[in-house]
């Protein structure tokens, strides 16, 4: 009885040692790869940090008021370096699921794939918003010195407007480049958009009736405001 389980205690020892040695090369990999990944990754986000510096990055982003909303939310890093880290969450991902890959993990293997394929259309989602954003700060800006030059009363009201405009049509390519309910959101977004469009038509049409007064005023004279009374007091 006793050689009995001696035997069997030798068996299963020699199973675990075998299942280990088939095992190490697959878990070197992975070692070595999320190893490359979090190197590669460390010099990536010191290169891109420091082109970006040097191109003047951050200064952009705090004119256009989008470092200005990131110290809101609390992130204090600065874009640059957000961006850099970003980069290395990213490649230490990938190559965690680039090892997972190398160890034959069959569920892994499909979550990686379908990562890597939706990834181009995350980055492109991702740039398409940041882009949509900056011109929206820059569209409004101009909007805003141009109406308040022209002495418009409702400067403010048309800035944001054409801002509210730009934002909701970058999210709705945003959206559809991610693939997320795009029916319901072309749906949603042709609503509001019509509405939007409706209000600032009245209100344009409200705020800009003195300006037009003002203008027939000048351009045709005096006699524009007689005639102008005499409609007003025709039907008594």
């Amino acid at each position: 009885m006793e050689n009995e389980k001696a035997g069997a205690f030798v068996e299963a020892l020699r199973e675990y040692f075998r299942i280990l040695s088939t095992s190490l090369p697959s878990l070197l990999a992975l070692l070595v790869i999320i190893a490359l990944g979090v190197a590669i990754g460390w010099l990536l986000k010191i290169v891109v940090r420091e082109i970006l510096k040097a191109l003047g990055f951050d200064r952009l982003l705090y004119r256009t008021g989008l470092a200005a909303l990131l110290e809101k939310g609390n992130v204090k890093k600065q874009p640059s370096e957000l961006v850099g880290a970003i980069l290395f969450w990213i490649l230490v991902f990938v190559s965690i699921l680039a090892g997972l890959e190398a160890i034959n993990v069959e569920a892994v293997d499909r979550v990686g794939q379908g990562f890597l394929t939706y990834l181009p259309h995350l980055a492109l989602a991702i740039f398409i918003f940041i882009v949509g954003y900056l011109l929206m700060i820059f569209v409004g800006r101009t909007v805003l010195i141009a109406a308040v030059n022209a002495r418009l009363r409702f400067a403010k009201l048309l800035s944001v407007g054409v801002q509210v405009i730009i934002m909701a049509f970058t999210i709705a390519m945003t959206v559809e480049e991610l693939g997320i309910a795009t029916s319901i959101i072309i749906v949603t977004f042709s609503i509001v958009f019509g509405g939007l469009i409706l209000a600032l038509a009245i209100a344009f049409g409200l705020g800009g009736r003195d300006l037009a007064k003002g203008w027939m005023e000048k351009r045709f004279g005096k006699d524009f405001e007689r005639e102008e009374e005499t409609d007003e007091f025709s039907h008594l």
